[in-house]
């Protein structure tokens, strides 16, 4: 979870980086003022998995981005330059700005000084034990329905168009942030194993929001 200061803070983080940019042709006072009415920023990063809180998905694009530059860093040689790590580390995932919404549910939470109890029977000793816990109201997140989000394709295509109308974007840059999932199934591309192939940049992306859901956020 983050603190609403620890929001605004990757908020900051995530601006400060992206108006670093030198490439020519940006409107990048477009894109985050496109962003914040998307609610990009108080978006979760998923529903129940990794960074699944308010600032979530932020300060996910922020943990891909850094690992993205450690990554190229070490088996890059460096090959690409700072625009391109900043736009694919910190974008790819803009899409799920529009695909959380937020929903309350109630939860039991275990402790010693619960003021409701219930008993089961322990599987191994067959004793019966009691544990005494609170209902507490959270906030939880799930996937809007069809109807109430932008429905654009495959999500690595609909980040690239958003992106598209603010950035623009290389080659290398398109096919990465389109094919993004691809290597998470085979059968949605059957190309894949080339593009990652001859486009490293998308072997990169893949690493890194690999290391940032499961070793960084886990």
């Amino acid at each position: 979870m983050l603190s609403s200061e620890q929001v605004l803070e990757v908020k900051q983080e995530f601006i400060d980086i992206l108006k670093s940019i030198k490439r020519d042709g940006c409107d990048i006072d477009g894109l985050i003022s496109y962003l914040d009415e998307l609610g990009f920023f108080k978006a979760p990063a998923s529903g129940k998995y990794h960074c699944s809180f308010a600032g979530g998905l932020c300060l996910h694009s922020l943990n891909v981005y850094h690992a993205l530059k450690d990554i190229v860093k070490t088996f890059g040689n460096d090959a690409y330059n700072e625009d391109t790590l900043i736009i694919v580390g910190l974008l790819h995932d803009v899409i799920r700005a529009n695909l959380f919404e937020e929903y309350t549910k109630n939860e039991k939470v275990y402790s010693n000084y619960g003021k409701k109890s219930e008993k089961y029977v322990d599987p191994i000793t067959g004793k019966e034990i009691t544990k005494y816990f609170d209902w507490q109201t959270s906030v939880s997140y799930k996937a809007k329905d069809a109807e109430d989000r932008m429905t654009f394709g495959s999500r690595g295509f609909a980040s690239y168009y958003i992106i598209s109308q603010f950035l623009p974007l290389s080659q290398e840059e398109t096919i990465t942030i389109v094919n993004q999932y691809s290597a998470f199934d085979d059968s949605n591309n059957e190309d894949i194993s080339a593009i990652l192939s001859k486009y490293n940049l998308s072997v990169y992306l893949h690493t890194a929001d690999t290391i940032a859901t499961y070793c960084i956020e886990k």
